[in-house]
């Protein structure tokens, strides 16, 4: 039952209007995302080819290979295409690619293999999550008679493929500016295609699938590669959060169980801290189809485990981050990191787990990151190095990447996160580059300081009314950020330093519910105000909190200082 806008707590009605959302029309389509709201598959450019180049190749029986990323982006995608012709009776050939021996995008030689098993090179490739950069790869593919539709969300090229292309970043593309996924894309063709066989009568004597089964994928993909969540993606992900709880799909539920999600909501959070980052340790210290693996299995035993080995999997990928990101904070300068308002680190990192290195240097010093390693193969006869870039927001990394590209042996990515590669002796200049570029740009602060807030006290925060808005305001993620509050007079009723060295504070709030109990992560330092006075200066969110499959709302501390 929907809540009537006259009895929206005042507090969220001023969050929703510092975001843009005003009047109880854009509330209410906020609040109530709909799917009848979405935008038609073929307002996206190249849609109409797209679907009719499949329909052909349906028609004439003729093979079909996906070919995608080997991040959680790609992989979702790649396994709701797969899953979407498995459920219209069509068998097709996937590929996610090794991370470190197939490299990103396309690779001739695995695609030329691929052609040989099939003993068949007129096959139509669909990529997803990548391939606009990979020019000459389908020049090469369609020499051998094969075809090619490229489905991607990246930044694109100055030249694009020569093929059938998917991307909104076109500018006459008519999804240009809604920042959709790969996955999205992906979702997108499946809609498209689904609508284009109606037309042919290709579901008279058969069951035509129920697409919104396909939005878990969606809802996956597109939280982990930390789009942002508004506009369309937020309806795609609110309804695939949904779909996501009663999943069709044994892979799915395998994963959910093996994670302890296994009843009630699922929130953007149980994806970005839990769910993705398990998908995607198969990429990075396995090989990623493992995870494709268990994405599209539809046999329960199998499922289990799949689920449990790659548990096991991310196990290993969390302890092999811990040590690299411990041997990166005892090798970078930090005044050094200051004065060039970047963080450029290069050592003997594992390769899997660089983007994540890059993503916890980010949050610990604010400034764009790129950390290199070595790579296992050269390029033409010279020692190369590998890495991953992060930056802040509203601050487009591949901006810095084009002015450095006669330096480098290649790039790709979008504003946040990019890959690079260049020839190890070339390092040097590269870093001066950098820091002489981004020296010239002015980086916002982090939301969670004093002075950005909305005053909402503690002592109601969690009260059942509130939360229910919290839930409405799902899924938060890029773009719908969790709101930050702050209660200038927080009583604390306990508290005390947690975690392997005492970096962390836990503490306990006085609250209408009786006690709420808050965490703040390298806030350990803090108790020291709290030794000298119980009533404090809180800046926190209200957070999500999954423990033995069960689900508890806690206050997450961003800072607490003494009372002014």
């Amino acid at each position: 039952m929907h809540i009537r806008y006259e009895d929206i707590p005042p507090v969220f009605i001023k969050i929703l209007e510092s975001r843009g959302v005003s009047g109880q029309r854009e509330v209410e389509e906020y609040l109530y995302p709909s799917l009848n709201s979405l935008p038609s598959p073929f307002v996206m450019k190249g849609m109409h080819e797209a679907v009719e180049k499949i329909a052909s190749a349906l028609s004439a029986d003729r093979h079909i290979v996906l070919w995608g990323d080997y991040d959680v982006d790609g992989t979702t995608g790649t396994a709701l295409l797969a899953s979407f012709f498995r459920s219209i009776g069509r068998k097709v050939t996937w590929h996610i690619p090794d991370r470190v021996t197939d490299g990103y995008g396309l690779n001739t030689a695995r695609l030329r293999k691929i052609g040989e098993d099939l003993d068949d090179f007129n096959f139509l490739l669909i990529t997803i999550d990548c391939g606009i950069s990979n020019f000459e790869e389908i020049n090469e593919l369609q020499r051998w008679g094969a075809e090619a539709i490229v489905t991607d969300h990246h930044d694109l090229p100055e030249t694009l493929p020569p093929c059938i292309v998917l991307n909104p970043n076109q500018s006459d593309c008519g999804f240009n500016g809604q920042q959709l996924a790969g996955v999205g894309v992906a979702f997108y063709l499946a809609a498209g295609l689904r609508s284009h066989l109606r037309t042919r009568g290709f579901f008279t004597n058969t069951v035509e699938p129920n697409l919104k089964d396909f939005l878990a994928y969606t809802a996956l993909g597109t939280i982990a590669d930390m789009v942002p969540l508004l506009d369309t993606n937020r309806v795609l992900v609110r309804a695939g959060l949904e779909v996501l709880e009663q999943t069709i799909f044994p892979g799915l539920h395998a994963l959910l169980a093996e994670t302890g999600i296994i009843q009630g909501k699922i929130f953007s959070d149980d994806i970005g801290f839990h769910l993705g980052p398990k998908i995607n340790a198969a990429g990075r210290m396995a090989s990623a189809d493992l995870a494709m693996r268990l994405l599209v299995s539809d046999d329960q035993e199998e499922s289990v485990k799949l689920a449990k080995k790659l548990h096991n999997i991310n196990h290993e990928r969390k302890a092999c981050c811990k040590e690299n990101l411990e041997y990166a904070l005892t090798i970078v300068d930090r005044k050094e990191i200051v004065a060039d308002k970047c963080c450029i680190v290069s050592g003997p990192f594992h390769q899997g787990v660089l983007g994540i290195i890059a993503s916890r240097l980010l949050e610990i010093f604010r400034v764009p990151v790129i950390v290199l390693t070595e790579a296992q193969t050269p390029a033409a006869g010279r020692s190369t190095l590998r890495g991953s870039c992060r930056s802040l927001e509203n601050y487009n990394i591949m901006k810095i990447l084009k002015e450095c590209e006669d330096i480098l042996l290649g790039f790709g990515g979008h504003a946040y996160a990019a890959g690079i590669s260049l020839h190890q002796d070339d390092l040097v200049a590269f870093r001066h580059r950098c820091r002489n570029i981004i020296k010239s740009f002015s980086f916002a602060k982090s939301p969670a300081t004093m002075d950005q807030h909305i005053d909402f006290s503690i002592q109601k925060a969690l009260n059942e009314e509130h939360l229910e808005f919290f839930h409405l305001m799902e899924p938060m993620g890029k773009g719908n950020e969790r709101p930050v509050f702050r209660d200038r007079n927080a009583k604390v009723i306990e508290y005390r330093r947690v975690g392997q060295n005492g970096e962390h504070l836990q503490a306990t709030f006085r609250s209408d519910s009786g006690g709420c109990k808050g965490i703040g992560f390298n806030l350990g330092e803090r108790t020291e105000v709290l030794k000298e006075e119980r009533n404090c200066d809180v800046v926190y969110s209200v957070n999500p909190h999954r423990f033995n499959g069960r689900i508890h709302w806690q206050i997450h501390l961003l800072d607490l200082q003494r009372c002014s």
